[in-house]
């Protein structure tokens, strides 16, 4: 699960290296990514420690959180959460993380010392709670996914319907 936050208008990776423990994050370039598309500066990776997220379905589980900095202002945290789940049981719980009200507010708490140890690294910060985006990748193993022709379940996992 990731989230997409703004803290500002620009993030200065080098004053971050001093202030944390992070690493330089070099991003895969696929062969049609234009030649004019890089980044200046590479986004940095910065681990924090793991965290528990209450899931449907799931439960109460543990997830390993890594935040990117990017130096455009935005930042990016991933909580990797390794399970098994029956078709139906995953079904479902996508159907919950349409509402991302509470991933949301994870995502700020776990971030919050992270940003208030940064903040002078921050040019014009500002960190509003309606600017976020949410992303989910479910990966499955080689033989993990329902039969083929099964196209109502595959819909439903797209669109994070039950």
């Amino acid at each position: 699960m990731f989230v997409a936050f703004d803290w500002g208008d620009e993030i200065n990776l080098d004053q971050v290296r001093q202030m944390v423990a992070a690493s330089a994050q070099e991003l895969p370039r696929r062969r049609r990514t234009p030649q004019s598309f890089f980044y200046r500066h590479p986004p940095l990776h910065v681990e924090l420690p793991a965290a528990d997220l209450q899931l449907a379905e799931l439960g109460t589980v543990q997830a390993s959180i890594g935040v990117t900095i990017f130096d455009f202002g935005a930042v990016s945290i991933a909580f990797q959460v390794p399970f098994s789940a029956t078709p139906a049981a995953l079904l479902a719980l996508a159907g919950t993380l349409a509402d991302s009200t509470t991933l949301l507010q994870k995502a700020r708490a776990v971030m919050e010392p992270l940003h208030a140890q940064l903040l002078a690294a921050i040019q014009d910060p500002l960190w509003q709670d309606d600017l976020s985006e949410e992303y989910y990748v479910f990966q499955f193993g080689p033989d993990a996914l329902p039969q083929a022709g099964n196209h109502a379940w595959l819909a439903g996992m797209v669109h994070l319907e039950s």
